[in-house]
């Protein structure tokens, strides 16, 4: 099955689309659903076992700039578990993304705010979500898989 493929068989690609898989299935197929004008919000997937995000490009993060919040400010992640605070990086995909580019392994499926494994405690700050998740987390918790942070925030992680 590729975009290609659907394209032939769907009327439009006005639809939501969920994806399960081999990862290079996933990524192709989210390639190509983009590249005929698919939005990311409208793009689920989820992995069984670990994986990367399919929206992300590797990045080599020590190129990116470090990224500041409406007042000029520089943002930083807290991974309060590990004591560990890292600047937010403009272009990261996630908090997800930079915890793991930040050596840490949490847990973590979808990486679309579909499953709610990777949901954590936040401590401080605000963040906003690259993807809308499909239910957002209560009062006091964050979906790092999709959490982009808006200031300086520390998680329980």
């Amino acid at each position: 099955m590729t975009a290609e493929n659907l394209q032939d068989l769907l009327p439009n690609f006005n639809a939501d689309f969920y994806l399960c898989g081999p990862e290079g299935f996933m990524r192709d197929m989210v390639k190509g659903l983009m590249s005929r004008g698919v939005p990311k919000d409208q793009i689920r997937y989820e992995f069984f076992g670990a994986g990367g995000s399919l929206f992300e490009e590797e990045v080599d993060t020590d190129k990116l700039p470090d990224a500041v919040d409406a007042e000029g400010r520089p943002i930083t992640v807290t991974f309060a578990r590990t004591g560990r605070t890292v600047p937010w990086k403009e272009g990261m995909f996630s908090v997800l993304s930079l915890a793991e580019h930040s050596g840490l392994r949490p847990d973590a499926s979808c990486r679309t705010g579909l499953c709610g494994i990777c949901v954590c405690r936040i401590d401080a700050g605000d963040v906003e979500y690259a993807v809308e998740p499909l239910e957002r987390p209560r009062s006091g918790e964050v979906m790092i898989c999709c959490a982009r942070p808006t200031t300086s925030v520390m998680l329980d992680l």
